[in-house]
């Protein structure tokens, strides 16, 4: 009779350290939601995909102008960082920001073994990140002509207005949150609890 009562006993205690656990989740997931809808402004990310060629036709002939296109895309990275681009887009667009403010939103990549190149813009206005991206595109075409004297650089896809910010939703974030959370309350508990339990006697004593 004992034994069934600090069993029962011992479940009410578990399921109590459950429900507080699943509470201090709830609280955790709701803070969560609080600062992503009041205090975190949602980024929006539009891209531009390029090629280049390493020939003014849009022909390649050979083995060698693949990798040699290859290779130019890489260079083609650089320009699209440079500052002489930086400020060709400031000015066409009449932007009033500075040369690292533009910076921080742009990040350039090349395709791995291929001849494109992704230049992608994050923004809070979504419209802003689209002028921006394909402002970007025209930019590094007029630079680069301009120092190459060839226009290598060929649009594949124009920037298109993204639908949804960039990254995880709110209601992702929040449950997200809720289930590390709750896993790492009931880890913090098992452990205590594992390090609280007596050992038990060994056979030798």
């Amino acid at each position: 009779m004992e034994h069934f009562k600090l069993r029962a006993v011992f479940e009410r205690g578990y399921v109590r350290l459950f429900s507080i656990s699943v509470a201090v989740s709830l609280v955790a997931a709701m803070i969560s939601w609080i600062i992503c809808s009041y205090f975190v402004q949602p980024m929006y990310k539009s891209s531009v995909s390029l090629i280049i060629y390493n020939s003014e036709s849009d022909r390649l002939t050979n083995y060698s102008d693949v990798m040699m296109s290859q290779q130019l895309v890489k260079t083609y990275c650089e320009y699209a960082k440079s500052i002489a681009v930086a400020e060709d887009v400031l000015q066409s667009l009449n932007l009033k920001m500075s040369v690292s403010q533009l910076h921080s939103m742009v990040s350039v990549a090349p395709k791995a073994n291929t001849q494109f190149l992704v230049i992608s813009v994050k923004s809070s206005d979504p419209e802003e990140a689209v002028r921006i991206a394909n402002q970007l595109s025209l930019s590094l075409k007029k630079v680069s002509t301009e120092i190459m004297k060839y226009d290598l650089v060929k649009i594949l896809d124009k920037a298109q207005y993204p639908s949804s910010p960039d990254g995880l939703s709110t209601p992702q974030t929040v449950i997200l949150t809720f289930f590390i959370s709750l896993t790492a309350i009931l880890a913090v508990v098992c452990f205590f609890k594992y390090m609280s339990d007596p050992l038990p006697p060994s056979e030798n004593s």
